[in-house]
């Protein structure tokens, strides 16, 4: 519901893996101006170049034994 206004404007957004909270994935999110979807992916593709979040799961571990 947070980024339903995007969608009403007609801008372009991708989220992306950022990180881990207390074991559970984060995402970032970037909106662009209008027909910028080829800059917003080459700057997650720069980000996801330097880290590894978004080849990192989750442990489920813990989810399961409750």
């Amino acid at each position: 519901r947070c980024p339903r206004w995007v969608s009403y404007l007609g801008l372009p957004a991708t989220a992306f893996p950022c990180g881990f909270a207390e074991g559970l994935p984060v995402a970032g999110q970037l909106i662009g101006r209008p027909f910028s979807e080829g800059k917003l992916l080459g700057i997650v593709d720069a980000y996801q170049r330097v880290t590894a979040w978004h080849r990192q799961t989750p442990g489920i571990k813990a989810a399961a034994a409750k």
